[in-house]
């Protein structure tokens, strides 16, 4: 397959996620993934719990902050979700915080959406994430600069070298991809100081199994925590665009 073929299968998935350790690339190539989503594909909406800026004036950018938001999902949207161990934890499989899940992994084909997201280890992903999961990508830069993660970035941006390998797992069909190419120019659509925060827990079911105190420590504490998170998603997006590499 060529190029252009490997980037077409990856977008015909409906969930994509992004794997390895630490400063791997993993945040950049879901970057550059959704600007392939709109190159090929025309795709404008992007729900996400991390701000990104493609710098297309036609798309349109929702901040990801709760679960009550999986309760109705627009269709033809990419939902981003960067650092999913914070939100779809194993230890909480079978806790109704991640009932969620199975709203989302019910619609994301009716509705023609697309779950991206990226994750460090993942046997810490809740399992039936890890079951409707149809492609892994594991990105890793193919040159080395310095073993010290601050001295490599500095190398890197001064020679604009992002040059980028994927090792893609297509789950559905079992078959195996690599795909390279330079990510420089996605550094700058995005803010890689960004900190992503846990999802607000507010989804129909789990509300409607809060005892009455617990309820009222839930709408206490609601606008605040909802403010926060959309306070931190717009206060990033602010941000992007600066030289920001992590170091």
């Amino acid at each position: 397959m060529n190029r252009k073929e490997i980037i077409e299968l990856i977008l015909s998935r409906y969930v994509i996620v992004f794997g390895g350790r630490y400063s791997r690339g993993k945040s950049l190539s879901i970057t550059a993934l959704l600007y392939f989503a709109y190159l090929f594909h025309g795709r404008k909406n992007i729900l996400s719990n991390m701000p990104f800026n493609l710098y297309q004036n036609d798309i349109s950018y929702y901040p990801l902050t709760n679960t009550n938001q999986f309760d109705n999902l627009p269709s033809k949207t990419n939902v981003v979700m960067d650092e999913m161990q914070l939100d779809l934890n194993a230890k909480n499989s079978t806790s109704v915080k991640s009932k969620y899940i199975s709203l989302f992994s019910r619609d994301v084909a009716k509705l023609d959406d697309r779950i991206i997201g990226s994750i460090q280890f993942f046997d810490t992903l809740e399992k039936v994430m890890g079951l409707i999961l149809e492609l892994v990508i594991i990105p890793e830069y193919i040159n080395k600069y310095s073993r010290d993660t601050k001295e490599d970035n500095i190398k890197r941006l001064a020679e604009k070298d992002f040059k980028i390998k994927w090792d893609i797992w297509d789950r559905r069909d079992n078959e195996r991809y690599e795909l390279k190419f330079n990510a420089y120019p996605f550094i700058f659509m995005y803010n890689t100081k960004y900190k992503t925060m846990p999802l607000f827990i507010n989804h129909k079911e789990y509300l409607e199994k809060l005892k009455k105190q617990e309820y009222e420590l839930y709408e206490g504490k609601k606008e605040y925590e909802l403010s926060l998170r959309n306070d931190m998603f717009y206060n990033g997006l602010k941000e992007i665009g600066k030289i920001n590499i992590r170091w």
